[in-house]
């Protein structure tokens, strides 16, 4: 993208259009060969996140804010329905895209038919939900110029003075699989989730003042596994900060 990038001085915003499809062309729903949906990022590859990377890449070096000026995921009828997998993508691009990349402040989406795809929301009542969930559950996105926001997303272990319940969310993506995300302080089992954003809500009131260790376990079918620990501290007033081990 940068060779058709102009100087910094006369960007304000950098722009792109996000779409998120099972197939290459909707009026033929076959897979595709593997390179040619990586390359494309569709079918397994189709993930918000990743397909975001290369513009995030471009507006974090120049210091630029995102604008979504169009995108979506595409649902088809009859043997081809995608409603499933619209659905998904719609719910990981607005619970997550702008926890990985704080520098997206904008999404549009592009609520129309077109090229063989039904992207409008009021026509499929399952991505209409799967949208509307993930608004609500984001606090860092507004829907309307009337609202205010107060909350943003900051990483684990820049959070310090903390107290109460902390809500953490994680991003973790395999082709193909299903991700499976469990939460534990000092061997105690807090929470699993299988779904974006893999959702936890941790009690601190509930931990003694001292050092304790959060372990965030990340695992999928095909034998991928990862594993986060941060070491949590607790304040004699309550308060709590978090630091990566």
């Amino acid at each position: 993208m940068e060779p058709y990038f102009p100087d910094a001085s006369l960007v304000d915003w950098v722009g792109t259009s996000l779409y998120n499809n099972k197939y290459q062309f909707a009026s033929s729903p076959t897979k595709g060969v593997d390179n040619n949906e990586m390359y494309f990022g569709i079918g397994d590859y189709a993930d918000p996140v990743k397909n975001l990377s290369h513009t995030a890449d471009l507006a974090k070096k120049y210091n630029k804010p995102i604008i979504i000026t169009e995108g979506g995921s595409g649902y088809l009828s009859g043997n081809a329905d995608t409603t499933t997998f619209a659905a998904d993508r719609i719910r990981e691009a607005y619970t997550t895209l702008n926890m990985v990349y704080p520098q997206v402040k904008a999404i549009i989406h592009f609520d129309r038919s077109g090229n063989g795809y039904d992207y409008t929301l009021q026509n499929n009542a399952t991505v209409q939900a799967a949208y509307n969930s993930a608004l609500k559950s984001n606090p860092t996105l507004m829907s309307s110029p009337s609202q205010t926001v107060t909350q943003s997303f900051k990483p684990l272990s820049q959070v310090t003075g903390a107290n109460g319940v902390v809500t953490l969310r994680a991003y973790c993506d395999v082709i193909g699989q299903t991700v499976t995300v469990t939460y534990s302080v000092d061997g105690k089992w807090i929470g699993t989730q299988k779904t974006v954003p893999y959702n936890c809500q941790l009690d601190t009131s509930t931990l003694t003042a001292g050092n304790h260790t959060l372990k965030v376990v990340f695992n999928a079918p095909n034998g991928y596994s990862q594993t986060l620990n941060y070491q949590l501290t607790k304040a004699a007033n309550g308060s709590v900060s978090f630091k990566q081990a």
